[in-house]
């Protein structure tokens, strides 16, 4: 059976070692980050735009001069869900268990934009079919932006004929700051 108030205790020190200064005895050079303070306030929640815009070829169209396939592009459902994970938290009172924090947009065609508060740090966003997982560092007093954007369809010369092919593609870009 193991005393939890040693283990308690060996687990303090040994995070207090890897935060105690690196400049002391021979180290890098980086400043000791301080463990949150119990004492000070949280810091609020930042409001972080989250924007989708779905363009979908309908129809393609074969040019002979200059020999060209191309498509005609509209607007499309831009219905989707997008998750946020956080990342490095060191402490369950830094982050209330609240579940997966997501932002769902309904069936509509056409741009669409939400917002979502979230706990100052870094977050991961996952966006199923984007071809990787964003990272988002929240920082008091920004105005972060997460942008999705699905393309569907292509134009494709197939032997002589202009074709349309099936093909989606989602991109994800995550701006930590931007201008409001």
């Amino acid at each position: 059976m193991y005393d939890l108030s040693s283990l308690r205790h060996a687990a303090l020190g040994c995070l207090l070692c890897g935060l105690a200064g690196s400049t002391s005895q021979g180290g890098t050079g980086r400043q000791a980050l301080a463990p949150p303070s119990s004492l000070e306030p949280p810091e609020a929640p930042v409001t972080v735009r989250v924007t989708h815009r779905h363009r979908a070829v309908r129809q393609c169209v074969s040019l002979k001069e200059p020999r060209i396939c191309t498509g005609r592009e509209l607007e499309a459902d831009t219905a989707t869900t997008v998750r946020f994970e956080r990342v490095g938290v060191s402490s369950a009172a830094m982050m209330p268990d609240t579940g997966t924090p997501h932002v769902t947009f309904p069936r509509h065609v056409g741009p669409q934009e939400q917002s979502i508060k979230l706990a100052v740090g870094d977050w991961l966003v996952d966006w199923p079919g984007a071809p990787s997982i964003g990272h988002l560092r929240v920082a008091a007093g920004a105005h972060p932006l997460v942008s999705l954007v699905t393309s569907s369809g292509r134009c494709r010369f197939e032997g002589e004929r202009c074709e349309l092919d099936s093909v989606r593609s989602r991109q994800l870009a995550v701006h930590d700051d931007v201008v409001p």
